[in-house]
């Protein structure tokens, strides 16, 4: 087909239209273009909005996208939103389109669940705070669950947890589970795990649960702390090691810890995936089962009195926590330098095992007294208000 003046069209390879009739083309800006000079690339145009949609070649140069097949990575990038989010305004007809405005929606949500977590990991601990995410089959939402709560809370309040030396002021209960589980296999319900802290630092780790079965509350104390510790219901003393619970030991061979939080949490969890925690269940086979790590501290933590400056408590769970590690970042007179400390949550023997070496074995307990750091109690508990949570609900008759 010619033109007016009878003369053909010129084309470009590929029989595509030039440069300066794409150019026609391109969208229109409510602003004017203002042009830019940029190092090495040539002029390049600009709104004043600086939206990197709007950026295009000033000279004749050929852009991917009008090649057929071929899109460039912008345009890809940027051809599924909105146009305002690619610096275009629409036009009346367009913005009316209900297609834009679920992109919208679709976009928004995109970037709230993609921001969420990287603003959590870059959050350090602060003095007498901590990161936790309990976990659990039931999260405590509905109203049973919260019941159930606040059963266990009301009776762990009834206790009082001192540190020798830190005068009359108890322990602080942290009344937030740091984990719920449920173990159908043992009939163990409603498993909550509390923590109490001295000036921030955790100090004990309580473990309760209903055993359906046996109909008993079934509690264990684990101490964390080299402190001596006594703990009181009321005015009678209930629980008072005679030695200490889990001393501190340093992580010589790990690098030094970082400066930023951000940095330490990833040091700290990749020191705890070198610990493996086996549990000997007894029994005939008496079989070794290697407990599961935690990725997500149950407890982060920092207490400067202590010189702790970053610290750590970690989860190895089968069902429920069978063991715990704490990690810390130590001030010392050398710097700062890692340290660590194990602890048992069952009465089954529990073996810390480090590049190949047993750190730490917990042997198998029968019997127990209320003067070990390690004190599990059941008490029987017939009158249980929630009743069986494996009970499996009768179908409903149809009519």
């Amino acid at each position: 087909m010619n033109n007016v003046d009878g003369r053909s069209p010129r084309r470009g390879r590929g029989n595509q239209p030039r440069a300066s009739e794409r150019s026609e083309r391109r969208p229109r800006f409510a602003k004017p273009i203002a042009v830019v000079p940029c190092r090495g690339t040539g002029n390049r145009r600009r709104t004043s909005t600086d939206s990197l949609s709007s950026l295009a070649p000033s000279g004749p140069q050929r852009r991917l996208d009008a090649i057929p097949g071929r899109r460039s990575f912008h345009s890809l990038a940027l051809g599924w939103l909105p146009k305002p989010f690619r610096g275009e305004l629409p036009s009346k007809s367009e913005s009316d389109r209900p297609l834009d405005l679920l992109r919208m929606i679709s976009s928004l949500m995109l970037i709230g669940l993609l921001g969420l977590p990287i603003g959590a990991q870059e959050n350090g601990p602060t003095d007498s705070t901590s990161s936790r995410q309990p976990s659990s089959p039931a999260d405590g939402n509905s109203a049973t669950g919260k019941e159930k709560l606040d059963f266990y809370r009301s009776r762990l309040r009834e206790h009082r947890l001192f540190v020798e030396g830190r005068g009359d002021k108890p322990c602080e209960l942290i009344e937030d589970p740091l984990i719920r589980w449920d173990n159908p296999i043992s009939q163990n319900a409603d498993g909550m795990m509390f923590l109490w802290t001295d000036r921030g630092r955790p100090v004990v780790v309580t473990n309760g649960f209903f055993n359906v079965s046996s109909r008993f509350w079934g509690r264990v104390f684990a101490s964390l702390t080299d402190r001596p510790i006594e703990m009181k219901h009321g005015d009678q003393s209930f629980w008072k090691p005679q030695r200490s619970g889990s001393p501190l030991k340093p992580l010589d061979d790990a690098k030094p810890p970082a400066d930023k939080p951000a940095a330490r949490l990833v040091q700290m969890r990749n020191i705890a995936k070198e610990f493996q925690v086996i549990c000997n269940w007894g029994g005939k086979g008496k079989s070794d089962w290697q407990m599961r790590l935690l990725p997500t501290p149950l407890y982060r933590y920092q207490a400067l009195d202590d010189g702790i400056v970053d610290g750590a408590l970690f989860g190895y769970i089968q069902s429920g926590p069978e063991a715990v590690l704490l990690v810390e970042a130590r001030q010392t007179p050398t710097g700062l330098e890692w340290q660590y400390s194990t602890s048992r949550c069952t009465t089954y023997r529990i073996r810390f095992v480090r590049q190949d070496k047993a750190v730490a074995d917990y042997p198998h307990i029968d019997e127990w007294v209320n003067t070990d750091s390690f004190y599990p109690l059941h008490v029987p508990l017939k009158d249980y208000p929630f009743g069986n949570p494996f009970e499996k609900a009768k179908p409903t008759p149809s009519k």
